[in-house]
């Protein structure tokens, strides 16, 4: 059962619960005013809401009906928007008992929600809806869709749910509520556990508890808990489910709320049952039953009831299956017939189309006001057009008189004085028509001459652009050519960790001279399963894994080179080489002996001085060799003493790089085994390497990897992945196959660089690799 936790009501104490309805119902004694009444009856109402559910309904009945009675035409109001909107506007004092009534409605619809009677919770919960979107209530507004979205999340319509919940929890955000903020990521986590998305729905329950723990909320806090156990029951990991469960239950107990209390006691007794002790099941469940029915919660019966018959068919006792059965059957009907969700859905539609009808009435008369507004403005501006038109008429008439009257008078004055220098005039413009056309022969030879260097220099830079491309061509297939080298070089996993033959144990005991050992006769097949994300940032990486086995030892290596590009593949290849030399020799008899003599390769290749100012190349690294050969055996935990389990020696070093090991049994673990913290390269404190020596069980994952997973940005706030988040994810996922675990690794990864519409580019190389025996 997935606890939802989304009643939105006081968070406060419910201990002295009787002392608080004793102080209420002193002070309905005496007060003045129907405000303080109504608040006072859903107080009550709220404090009865877990232990007597009847008795609630009854308190938030008389809110509501003392709330109506203030409000003329309420009745109506509900029925149709438009009265619902001339009320408010001319009446302003009964706002407050508006704001009131949403309250009182919505508040019965969670108690017939809690009664299984979805139909009228459906039909309160328009009702409140209707009167919050006249008030433009925000928040009402989101609280209203929460407890219809839970509904349609009961009825099975998780696609409708989801996309109901994730614009309210926008909504939420925008209003800055962050009680109903934690409430939307506490149910779209259930969502998500419905459609299996068990890694989603952890990431927003946690989101929920860090939310509502800075709200001191501890109902929402323990549904987050009782929802988490629902994650690990369904991982089959019942002693993490049963935890918090238990979490779960000491908040509910603490609260007194009775109805969490039952549901979290028929979940434990369900994991009991999956653990197959029946007798403790059938012993939480019949805990369960009686603070049900107790209350009246019809929905916690019906799963007591299903459960019980369950428990009681597995002890095979019939009869009492048969009749916790019958009792299932007639109160599932009672709940859940065809009826109720006929009415569901014809509410939803008749909700919708009434929203509608509204919108396009008021576009409606919108329109008819447009229009008559049109034409008087219309004939407005006609007849203030004739009477302008009248008077520029009879201006530009007299204008037009006047300067004709003027240019007369002033023609005859000066017409001698035009003839007279007419002749002058002409012979001026005669010059200058002369001089102007010298200069525009000047200025086109000008011209042409700025063109013709204007063709010369165009013609070198297409030359040159031409000559770049043809650069840029050679350089990027000489890198991809590199590309093609560096992957030849990497090894094939599928080649070397095919089904390797184990040794018989060597005479000696002492592990340094294992690897010089050269006399191995074949005693059996090692069967390794393995993967590798190897995901460069540019064309050539500088990452770089190393794979080979050496006489009775397997030598694995991850390693992450100074920088990435054409650099790092440079430095990628130099260590895939030195390495390769290295544990060709005999005096190399550990882990740790490798990285200090691929140190002192690099120091002396590079010619590191450790002066100033000197560039610091070199690589950081995680290797391990695992001996083909099992050292001892030893009793698996939780089992039979005949049985046995091969256990095999691993030698680890590292260089600022961890490995991570995955142990299986009951309850997988992880074990992270810290490195040196220096790099395969001169340093300032260069200390000899670390050699770690580990068993590994048959069935445990090693992983080795660079921080290039880890340190890549993303997700809804574009921060860091974290490695706190990617071992949790390894643990997780670990006991899929290792295809699988790829498959993941890869699709998180994506998901992560490309959230909401915004692509963040890859910030260094990739390399993830994983070897289970």
């Amino acid at each position: 059962m997935i606890i939802n936790g989304i009643i939105y009501s006081q968070n406060s104490d419910r201990t002295g619960v009787n002392r608080k309805i004793d102080s209420l119902s002193n002070i309905l004694k005496t007060a003045k005013h129907d405000i303080t009444r109504i608040n006072c009856y859903l107080e009550t109402g709220y404090y009865y809401e877990n232990t007597d559910i009847n008795k609630a309904l009854e308190y938030y009945n008389m809110a509501e009906n003392l709330a109506q009675k203030n409000i003329p035409g309420f009745s109506d109001a509900l029925k149709k928007d438009s009265a619902f909107y001339k009320i408010i506007k001319s009446n302003k004092a009964i706002v407050p008992f508006l704001y009131l009534a949403e309250k009182s409605l919505r508040y019965k619809g969670i108690i017939y929600y809690y009664s299984g009677n979805f139909t009228m919770a459906m039909i309160k919960y328009h009702e409140s809806l209707k009167i919050s979107e006249q008030l433009e209530n925000k928040i009402e507004i989101s609280k209203c869709l929460t407890n219809i979205g839970l509904i349609l999340f009961d009825q099975g319509n998780y696609k409708q749910a989801l996309e109901n919940f994730q614009k309210n929890l926008e909504m939420n955000r925008a209003i800055q509520d962050k009680s109903g903020i934690g409430s939307c990521l506490n149910i779209i986590g259930n969502i998500y556990v419905k459609q299996k998305n068990y890694a989603s729905a952890l990431n927003y329950y946690e989101e929920s508890i860090k939310i509502n723990e800075s709200l001191h909320d501890k109902s929402q806090i323990s549904a987050s808990y009782s929802n988490i156990g629902v994650i690990y029951r369904n991982l089959k990991d019942y002693t993490k489910a049963i935890l918090y469960y238990r979490k779960a239950l000491e908040i509910d107990k603490e609260l007194g709320d009775n109805n969490g209390i039952s549901i979290c006691l028929d979940n434990i007794g369900y994991v009991y049952c999956l653990m197959k002790d029946y007798n403790k099941a059938i012993e939480y469940s019949l805990k369960s039953l009686e603070i049900a029915e107790k209350i009246g919660a019809k929905e916690n019966i019906r799963y007591a009831y299903g459960k019980l018959s369950e428990y009681y068919a597995f002890l095979k006792d019939h009869r009492k299956a048969y009749e916790y059965l019958l009792k299932y059957s007639a109160i599932k009907d009672s709940i859940y017939n065809t009826e109720s969700s006929r009415q569901l859905h014809e509410m939803e539609v008749k909700y919708q189309t009434e929203k509608k009808q509204q919108e396009i009435t008021i576009l409606n008369k919108d329109k008819e006001l447009q229009k008559t507004e049109i034409a008087r403005k219309e004939a407005e501006t006609k007849k203030q057009r004739i009477i302008i038109l009248f008077v520029v008429c009879g201006l530009i008439l007299v204008v037009v008189f006047s300067v004709f009257l003027f240019r007369l008078y002033l023609q005859k004055k000066k017409a001698n004085v035009i003839i007279a220098r007419k002749n002058e005039s002409l012979e001026i413009a005669y010059e200058e028509i002369k001089q102007q056309k010298e200069e525009i022969t000047a200025q086109r030879d000008e011209i042409e001459s700025q063109r013709n260097e204007i063709i010369i220099q165009r013609d070198l830079v297409t030359h040159q652009k031409e000559e770049i491309e043809i650069i840029h061509e050679e350089l990027t297939d000489s890198i991809h050519y590199a590309e093609r080298i560096q992957k030849a070089v990497l090894p094939d996993l599928k080649e070397i960790l095919r089904p390797k033959f184990q040794a018989s144990s060597p005479k000696t005991q002492d592990p340094l001279e294992f690897w010089a050992w050269n006399s191995c006769l074949p005693a059996g097949k090692v069967e390794f399963e393995a993967f590798i994300l190897f995901r460069p940032k540019d064309i050539v990486s500088g990452d770089f894994y190393f794979v080979e086995q050496r006489r009775n030892w397997l030598l694995v290596a991850v390693a992450d080179c100074t920088g990435h590009g054409v650099p790092g593949a440079f430095m990628s290849m130099l260590g895939i080489s030195f390495l390769q030399e290295i544990i060709a020799k005999d005096e190399i008899q550990t882990a740790s002996h490798v990285l200090d003599e691929l140190r002192n390769y690099i120091i002396y290749s590079l010619q590191q001085k450790g002066v100033p100012g000197e560039q610091k190349d070199g690589m950081d690294m995680a290797f391990v060799a695992i001996n083909l050969s099992p050292q001892t055996t030893q009793v698996l935990p939780g089992s039979e003493p005949s049985e046995t389990c091969e256990v095999f020696s691993v030698q680890y070093a590292g260089a600022n790089n961890p490995v991570y090991i995955v142990e299986t049994g009951h309850v997988p673990s992880l074990r992270e085994i810290r490195p040196d913290k220096m790099p395969v390269a001169i340093h300032e404190n260069m200390q000899p390497f670390t050699n770690h020596v580990i068993n590994l069980q048959k069935g445990n994952t090693i992983y080795l990897m660079s921080d290039g997973y880890a340190d890549q940005f993303g997700g809804p706030k574009g921060k860091k992945f974290y490695e706190k988040t990617l071992k949790e994810m390894l643990l997780v996922n670990s006991n899929l196959s290792m295809e699988e675990q790829k498959e993941i690794l890869d699709k998180t990864l994506e998901k992560w660089k490309n959230v909401y519409g915004e692509k963040y580019e890859q910030t260094d190389d990739i390399t993830v690799l994983g070897i289970k025996v």
